[in-house]
């Protein structure tokens, strides 16, 4: 690590074995050397488990803890903290593992895979004089360099740093991770992809995962000033990595082949796009969207007519699934659940996406993010996903393990078993329960 003295200092923990192991004497010893060389101000840089988010810490990635025995940072280098609109790290009791105990108690509250930092920040004594912050940013096992971006940007700005240009390590070239893994396992770097429907929403995530790992994209939809802005953004992230289609794949006459001449494709959502996919090479891989509404026949549901057109969806990904294996390109279908989108604004009391709503029938307890649809979605073009064709991967927080399970109607609520005993010995008269109101 680096340090400047007597600036801030940015520490970074790294969770190895051998600092697990021998933790209390680590956290002594650098508490120590802080103190010993007189360091002005100490700004901690750690990363925390994005599966435990909570839906209000899925809208942000990065939050702030303030130890409670650290001065205050007026007037020292973390002054800039207090004009950045990072908000303060809480975490709710449903996020706490059983096994976890006094999770909530303490100076610092139980931070999902940062065990390390909430120690170390606990230990702080009332007599320290330095004063401390620490950076929480969610994030994901696989490459993680838009991770460390946006983690050096922070502590720019905390340090009135001014950067003319950020230059990336030769030794990121093919991603940044924090396993052990072949960095080649989920990096994307020179493949080419075609998102349609990549200016907002899932595809956008899925689109910024795709630069972020190294490819190039190309984003296809119907709004000219959406598309360019999506572009910009993504180019932040790694410049001439995206480029627009502006199309609308619904009408034949935008579904010509010279309509996608724009770029050298290897992966595609057709079999006329996959043929750029070069036979036998094996890297092609088509992922198309289905939704958990193509496996519900719940009777109490208002989507007959979605449930059917998605269950088209997910047996033609397996019709093209065999179709295709023979020229080396997969095909797979993503089943998202509720996820935050302009269809979906979980703002809305109404909304299926609500906390509220969601905290009664998804398993999980939260909506989706980007990071959840951008990690499947990587896994499967990736070299990681190289032996899987022809599966539906559920993306839903255990939606689908309710939805056909438990039905609820005018305050009713059964078990499927209880349904099959029902049949059985209710006769038509009987069921007028189920046709009444509005269910939910």
């Amino acid at each position: 690590m680096s340090f400047f003295f007597p600036k801030a200092t940015p520490v970074q923990l790294h969770g190895k074995a051998l600092v697990v192991a021998r933790k209390e004497e680590f956290i002594a010893s650098l508490l120590q050397f802080i103190q010993e060389y007189q360091i002005s101000s100490v700004l901690f840089l750690s990363g925390v488990d994005s599966s435990n988010r909570t839906d209000l810490q899925m809208q942000v990635p990065t939050y702030l803890i303030r130890p409670p025995n650290s001065p205050p940072y007026d007037n020292t280098r973390l002054s800039g903290l207090s004009s950045l609109p990072i908000p303060e790290f809480t975490s709710p009791i449903i996020q706490h593992p059983s096994r976890i105990s006094l999770a909530n108690e303490g100076p610092v509250p139980f931070i999902p895979g940062g065990g390390l930092t909430r120690r170390m920040l606990s230990s702080i004594p009332p007599s320290w004089s330095v004063p401390t912050a620490s950076i929480l940013q969610f994030v994901l096992e696989g490459d993680n360099r838009q991770d460390a971006a946006l983690m050096a940007a922070i502590v720019a700005k905390v340090l009135s740093m001014e950067i003319d240009e950020w230059k990336q390590p030769s030794s990121w070239k093919d991603g940044l991770f924090g396993t052990p893994h072949d960095q080649t396992l989920y990096g994307v770097h020179g493949r080419v992809a075609v998102i349609t429907g990549g200016a907002t929403g899932l595809g956008y995530w899925m689109a910024e995962a795709w630069v972020a790992n190294g490819g190039k994209v190309y984003i296809v939809g119907r709004r000219e000033a959406k598309l360019q802005e999506a572009v910009a953004k993504l180019n932040k992230i790694a410049s001439n990595s995206a480029y627009s289609i502006s199309a609308d794949v619904s009408k034949q006459e935008d579904f010509l082949t010279q309509t996608w001449a724009h770029g050298e494709m290897t992966s595609a959502l057709t079999p006329l796009l996959a043929g750029a996919a070069k036979k036998g090479e094996g890297r092609g891989s088509v992922i198309l969207i289905g939704s958990p509404s193509g496996d519900i026949w719940n009777p109490l549901t208002k989507t007959d007519g979605n449930s059917v057109a998605k269950a088209g969806d997910h047996l033609l990904g397996k019709i093209l699934a065999t179709k295709l294996a023979g020229c080396g390109i997969r095909v797979n279908i993503i089943s998202p659940g509720t996820f935050p989108s302009g269809m979906n604004d979980i703002t809305q009391p109404r909304s299926p996406g609500h906390p509220d709503r969601v905290r009664d029938v998804v398993p999980l307890g939260r909506n989706g993010g980007a990071d959840d649809i951008a990690g499947i979605f990587i896994w499967l073009a990736s070299k990681a996903g190289a032996y899987v064709t022809g599966e539906k991967i559920q993306v839903d927080g255990g939606l689908l393990l309710t939805a056909n399970g438990r039905l609820q109607s005018n305050g009713l609520s059964i078990t499927c078993a209880d349904l099959m005993q029902g049949v059985v010995n209710i006769n038509s008269a009987d069921a007028h329960w189920a046709t009444k109101g509005d269910p939910t």
